[in-house]
C-alpha cells in the first residue's frame, strides 16, 4: 500500500495564525506598490530544468526517463527541475502528470 500523505496544513493555530499574517502583509505589499513595469515580473516562480531528465549519453541529464539519479541508488528526483525546459504554460499540471506516472514505478 503506497503511502498516505495528510499534510494538515490548517491543524496548528499557530500555524493558521502565522500564515494569516503572512497572507495579510502580502496583501499589504502588493497595495504599496503603484506600478510595476514588465522588467519586474519574470517566470522566476516555476524553476524548471536544475536536475534534467534525459538519456545516458546526454551529459546534462540527472535523472534517467523512470525519475531515478543517475549514479545514487534509491534516489529518484519529481519535480519541476527534471522538466529539461519549462512548458510553455505554468508547468503545475505536467508535474501532476510526473508524480502520478512516477508513483506507479517508485518502490
Amino acid at each position: 500500500m503506497p503511502p498516505r500523505i495528510e499534510l494538515r496544513y490548517d491543524s496548528e493555530p499557530d500555524d493558521v495564525a502565522t500564515l494569516r499574517r503572512g497572507s495579510e502583509l502580502a496583501r499589504e505589499l502588493a497595495g504599496a506598490v503603484a506600478e510595476v513595469g514588465t522588467p519586474s515580473w519574470s517566470t522566476s516562480q516555476h524553476l524548471c530544468g536544475t536536475a534534467p531528465m534525459g538519456t545516458e549519453h546526454d551529459p546534462v541529464a540527472v535523472v534517467d526517463h523512470r525519475c531515478r539519479v543517475r549514479g545514487i541508488e534509491g534516489l529518484w528526483v519529481v519535480d519541476g527541475s527534471i522538466l529539461p525546459v519549462i512548458t510553455s504554460r505554468g508547468p503545475h499540471a505536467t508535474i501532476v502528470m510526473l508524480a502520478h506516472r512516477a508513483a506507479e514505478f517508485i518502490e
